[in-house]
């Protein structure tokens, strides 16, 4: 059933604002600065394990999950006109029954299994 659902184009979906307002105190602002100003002299910086600077460029890369899901589109979309081929080559005569039906439970296998992943 979800070979039904499945798209070869990603739809847009919902997304949701979500909004929390926060209070902005101007001097536990300047409090803060002075804190990591005195750190950052004292060399504290590099010391404390919880800075944002450690792991900042490790997070997931958005360029290759999207990139990662143009291929299985292609691959998919390939494996449908793989499809096609053998039976419009068994059509033509050029190949046998036996291999049509094998070519197309390989090709329906790989497809099945790059719309699932």
């Amino acid at each position: 059933m979800k070979f039904f659902k499945s798209s070869f184009v990603k739809l847009p979906q919902h997304r949701r604002f979500n909004y929390v307002p926060r209070y902005y105190d101007p001097a536990k602002e300047a409090r803060e600065d002075m804190k990591n100003r005195i750190r950052f002299e004292k060399g504290a910086f590099y010391k404390q394990g919880n800075n944002r600077l450690v792991g900042a460029f490790t997070e997931k890369d958005s360029y290759r999950s999207h990139r990662q899901n143009t291929v299985n589109r292609y691959l998919r979309m390939l494996y449908l006109v793989l499809m096609m081929g053998s039976i419009w080559l068994y059509l033509m005569g050029k190949i046998g029954g036996i291999s049509t039906i094998f070519l197309l439970m390989v090709f329906m296998i790989l497809f099945i299994r790059k719309v699932n992943a």
